[in-house]
């Protein structure tokens, strides 16, 4: 019981990095492409 209680804690927090990653990263790499394209121009 307490071996499952530790895996649903480790999958919850490894779910919630993952969507965290996969939001905040596409959306900071636009920002610094947009950036990049601003000091060309």
């Amino acid at each position: 019981m307490l071996l499952r209680d530790q895996m649903w804690v480790f999958w919850t927090i490894f779910g919630i990095q993952m969507v965290y990653f996969l939001l905040v990263v596409p959306i900071s790499g636009r920002r610094r492409v947009d950036r990049m394209r601003r000091d060309r121009s």
